[in-house]
Parts: C-alpha cells; structure tokens; sequence
C-alpha cells in the first residue's frame, strides 16, 4: 500500500515531468501561480501547498498558491481561463468542476475547452459525487475527473489552453 508521503513524492514527479513538457523554454523560467478556489484552510490547499513546496525544491522556481474562491469554484476557475494560456496560471480543479455545468444556466467557461488537464494530483473518497453521478445528475466533463464516477474525488492540475 501506496503512504501518503510516498503518493506525494509521485505526484510531485509526475508534475514536474508535465510542468516541464508545457513549452520548448527552460520550464519554468518564472514564478508559476497556482490557484486553488477554496478559502484557506481545506484539503485542497493544505494538498496544493505540499505539492507547490516539492514543485519549487525541484524546479527552482516559485511555485505560489493563490486562493481564489467563490460560486463553487467558478470564480477560481475563471481567473485561469483569462490567464495568458503560457503554462504560468495553473488551476486546482476537483469535482466542482464537473458539477457547475450541470448547477448553472450560464457559465463563462468551458471546461472541456477551455482548460487542459496536466495530472492527476490526488484521490479521495466522495460518496455524494458517486451517488450524483450513478443517477445521471452530472456527466463527467473532463477527462482528468472520469474517475469520480467511481467515487474518488479527484485534485487535478490544468492549465488554459
């Protein structure tokens, strides 16, 4: 059985291995944001701060989280899609994500379009995401979240295309 250092450890790898593919420059020559859009203090941060730590011993740079939460990530999400799609902004995106479009009418973004996965981050147990979705409430959205209709949670890394 895979321990939880050990899952970060690979997961810090697999993102170096995919931060590093995002341009033909020395990735990253800059400090990378990575925009968590939950308030302070959840899972999810406490997860993206460890994996931003191991990102910047690795990859000499600054790997800086920015919470940017509101309307169930949308607000988050937003900020990354009208970033400059340079592998620079990055996204925390979970199950939220594939919930929004079938929550609200309108949307300013895609998710299937506007945004590209990167890796997997993290799985973690969520019956209510795999009850909504065996009753055909919500449609996967994103090739990096298919796993929740098995009920894992998922924290992915994406960035704007």
């Amino acid at each position: 059985m895979i321990t939880e250092t050990a899952r970060a450890v690979l997961s810090i790898a697999v993102l170096a291995v995919s931060a590093s593919s995002l341009s033909a420059e020395d990735y990253p020559s800059r400090p990378v944001e990575v925009v968590v859009p939950f308030p302070a203090g959840g899972g999810t941060e406490i997860v993206t701060r460890h994996v931003s730590i191991g990102l910047t011993k690795q990859l000499g740079q600054p790997f800086v989280v920015l919470n940017r939460p509101g309307a169930n990530t949308n607000l988050g999400t937003l900020s990354v899609v009208r970033s400059r799609p340079d592998g620079y902004t990055l996204l925390i995106a979970s199950f939220g994500l594939v919930a929004n479009p079938s929550l609200y009418r309108k949307l300013a973004f895609d998710p299937q379009t506007d945004l590209e996965p990167i890796t997997l981050i993290a799985n973690t147990p969520n019956r209510a995401g795999r009850a909504a979705i065996a009753a055909g409430q919500f449609a996967p959205r994103i090739h990096c979240l298919r796993e929740s209709a098995a009920g894992r949670d998922q924290l992915c890394l994406l960035r704007g295309r």
